[in-house]
């Protein structure tokens, strides 16, 4: 999947000199998923700790998410500015698909419990455990991979949906985005199960070629089944796993009737209504330095996804070269371009990371071409030869884009 620099969000409300960020997902955590109802004490303590030794400005950092964490990705505490005039949020965090997950509920409607709001979390994050992990052996995708032939396999329904889903973007983007990559990424030395530093020859580039790309997967919704076309063909939906049980739980509090909401998942975010403080919404992007963390630019989002795929902290050189750990999926060979970080803003946060991932892997010229074709909602920022960066923004992720500046 894509590396999609992880998110962390605040609101205007926060005290000065708050910021957060999240620490990129390097590993996979074999521990599943679990939820702890975190209460507004904890709130307060978070924000306290947040705020030592941070420049003034209220921001929070969209940092790259570079595989999986196992420890976690530190999403501290939303920066929630609650007073004794602002009614606690209810706040859910904890390790879920070998990362961290984070759903503030900003109000709650009447009838509706936190506990409701937890059950609801719970059997979405239970449903992904059991039918997108790829990492879980007990996984229907896991199973999948691991069983030969090219009969069509029974899959749960919510596989198929996924799958479905995985291979309609394929399609849409022509392969640069591919749910069949894995492998690939595998063999130059990055993801789960990499040998660190490996360096495929060609031959064995050709012969992962040879068994991966969307169109050796077939997919069948009813009844619920998968098909490779050829052995060794393997599903991976690392690259929308997260932003798809983003959607369904953002789905499943709008049938709560909860309209005020951020839930996020490995770095992906989706929000609509205000936050505690009665104001949107605000996400930061982190400037695309492995160097220092600091906000690049800020999106406020109502009834939004957004997603950054980058390449800033997860490379490595190799004789003197940047090997990054994007994969094109079209020649099985690291990107060589200049684009440092792309960040989409979508109407859902599985769409957001797909796209954020296939722009990434085009590239700035035939990225921003394809952005501006599909009216998509992306900001590039590219590395230029004298150490500094350059962006394009599309006309539509100005509609999001809000000034950065401190408030003071």
């Amino acid at each position: 999947m894509g590396s999609n620099p992880t998110l962390s969000a605040t609101n205007e409300n926060a005290p000065q000199g708050a910021f957060a960020f999240m620490v990129p997902r390097v590993g996979k955590n074999p521990r599943g998923s679990w939820v702890r109802h975190v209460g507004s004490a904890d709130v307060h303590a978070l924000d306290r700790s947040a705020i030592e030794g941070a420049p003034q400005g209220a921001f929070a950092f969209m940092v790259p998410r570079v595989g999986k964490n196992p420890r976690g990705s530190c999403f501290l505490a939303l920066l929630l500015s609650v007073t004794a005039c602002t009614p606690a949020p209810a706040r859910y965090a904890g390790d879920t698909m070998g990362s961290t997950y984070e759903v503030v509920a900003a109000r709650l409607p009447p009838g509706v419990s936190g506990a409701d709001v937890e059950r609801l979390i719970r059997r979405e994050l239970d449903a992904a455990h059991a039918n997108l992990s790829t990492w879980h052996p007990g996984g229907a995708a896991a199973r999948f991979n691991a069983t030969p032939g090219t009969d069509w396999q029974p899959v749960p329904p919510g596989l198929a949906a996924a799958a479905a889903l995985a291979h309609d973007l394929s399609v849409e983007t022509s392969g640069a985005f591919d749910v069949t990559v894995a492998p690939l990424v595998r063999a130059w030395g990055f993801g789960a199960g990499a040998t660190p530093g490996a360096t495929p020859s060609p031959a064995e580039i050709s012969g992962l070629l040879s068994r991966a790309g969307y169109t050796r997967l077939e997919v069948r919704q009813e009844p619920a089944a998968l098909r490779r076309s050829i052995e060794g063909v393997e599903i991976d939906l690392d690259g929308i796993a997260p932003g798809l049980v983003v959607d369904h739980i953002a789905a499943g509090l709008e049938a709560l009737a909860v309209t005020d909401y951020l839930v996020e998942i490995g770095g992906e975010v989706r929000a609509r209504g205000r936050s505690p403080a009665g104001r949107p919404w605000r996400v930061a992007v982190e400037a695309p330095s492995a160097a220092e963390r600091r906000p690049y630019a800020l999106v406020e989002l109502d009834g939004r996804a957004v997603s950054t795929s980058g390449d800033y902290r997860d490379f490595r050189l190799q004789g003197g070269v940047r090997v990054s750990h994007t994969i094109d999926p079209r020649t099985g060979r690291p990107v060589t371009h200049s684009l440092a970080s792309v960040t989409v803003v979508a109407s859902t946060a599985a769409r957001a990371d797909a796209y954020a991932t296939a722009l990434m892997v085009l590239g700035p010229e035939a990225g921003a071409a394809y952005a501006r074709e599909h009216r998509i909602a992306a900001l590039f920022v590219e590395r230029t030869l004298d150490g500094g960066w350059r962006e394009y923004a599309t006309p539509e992720f100005t509609v999001w884009r809000r000034p950065l500046r401190p408030r003071l």
